[in-house]
């Protein structure tokens, strides 16, 4: 699933280099690129909550267990993505572009509570999964320490984080009226719920095995349809002026999302070709999340005006996705796995928990969209 999510986002990416000449493109790339963030949040709150349950379950609701969770998982997201703030950094100071209020990304504040500033902005769903990292197993920890057992502390966390969110998200759009893509989507406060539905999928699997097993195609054919429906509500709605457009939409997606896991958890995979490159694509994809935004930009700088043409837009587009496999692999290799195989040393998991599965970092590539020109109203939205 998580093979799928990158897809899109990739997807996206790569029906902007081809908008300039098909111009409906440009609604399926933004949409593409949504679904593909979207599955990726809900896929997080899934495996990080199996971590938590395991980790709780071995070590209990201690420091120490809180401490081990938070120093494996930011060993796993933070080195590549301070890489990124300074190529980001490094690439405004070349293009003489001002690097404006750019610490507020060192600590995921640019877009807590208000949208995000000029620099980075494609870090918005970072910040969301970040402080959902945070946050979680603080609210766990917190609701066993009041005498909660565990089975009972994960559901109300999770179904907690999803009312609240989804409740303050209707308030802000009910009163605010901010528009769909820098203030309803992007904004951390109204954005957790869509982690927490996959928290909620990892206690519905761990505690509730017997009807996570049951009606699993059920399940997966309703997930779709919630899927579909998100999508109708994408492409026929004005999403900058209705009031579902920017908020049960966002629901409805992580619904669908969380309903169809049951069914592609169940999978056997079978060795061989296509299952290794949805492996490589899932161990590559929180570098391909970062590296593909830029590659796809920096390709649309120098073509300029070629991507007028099917044929120049089409192998640029083709040079673009072949670009961003090598460059995440290489990333992967040789900048992640070092670091993952040094915290593996030194940093142990809780003790008895064993397979911890790494959820991507979340989000798309980090390359301010304003470098993209031509580009911007549509890359801005992915």
């Amino acid at each position: 699933m998580r093979a799928v999510a990158i897809a899109l986002v990739v997807l996206g990416h790569v029906l902007l280099m081809m908008r300039l000449c098909f111009r409906p493109l440009t609604g399926w790339a933004i949409m593409a690129g949504y679904f593909g963030v979207e599955i990726f949040f809900v896929l997080s709150g899934f495996l990080i909550g199996g971590i938590l349950i395991r980790d709780f379950r071995a070590g209990g609701a201690s420091a120490g267990t809180l401490s081990r969770f938070w120093c494996r998982r930011w060993l796993r997201t933070l080195p590549l993505y301070y890489l990124f703030v300074a190529i980001n950094l490094a690439i405004n100071v070349s293009l003489g572009t001002p690097n404006t209020n750019w610490g507020w990304n060192i600590a995921f504040l640019q877009n807590f509570t208000t949208p995000a500033g000029p620099f980075f902005t494609e870090a918005w769903s970072l910040a969301v999964e970040e402080w959902f990292y945070l946050l979680a197993p603080v609210l766990i920890f917190a609701l066993v320490k009041t005498g909660l057992p565990l089975k009972r502390a994960v559901l109300y966390a999770a179904v907690g984080g999803i009312v609240c969110a989804t409740a303050w998200r209707m308030h802000v759009v009910a009163t605010g009226h901010p528009d769909w893509l820098r203030g309803a989507r992007s904004v951390v406060t109204m954005r957790l719920d869509a982690c927490m539905f996959g928290v909620f999928a990892s206690w519905w699997k761990q505690y509730a095995p017997a009807s996570w097993n049951a009606w699993s195609k059920g399940k997966f054919v309703t997930g779709l349809l919630c899927l579909l429906g998100a999508g109708a509500m994408f492409r026929l709605l004005p999403l900058n002026v209705s009031f579902a457009a920017r908020t049960h939409l966002f629901t409805l997606t992580s619904a669908g999302a969380m309903l169809c896991l049951p069914a592609l958890a169940a999978i056997q995979v079978s060795r061989g070709k296509m299952t290794l490159g949805v492996t490589c694509l899932s161990k590559w994809s929180y570098a391909m999340y970062l590296v593909n935004f830029p590659i796809f930009m920096w390709l649309a700088r120098h073509v300029a005006y070629g991507l007028l043409h099917p044929v120049t837009a089409g192998a640029t587009a083709a040079a673009g996705l072949a670009l961003s496999i090598l460059a995440s692999a290489v990333l992967h290799y040789c900048y992640e796995s070092p670091i993952l195989r040094w915290r593996d040393r030194h940093v142990t998991a809780t003790r008895h928990v064993t397979g911890e599965a790494e959820a991507a970092g979340s989000s798309e590539s980090p390359l301010p969209a304003e470098k993209a020109d031509g580009l911007l109203p549509a890359a801005k939205a992915l």
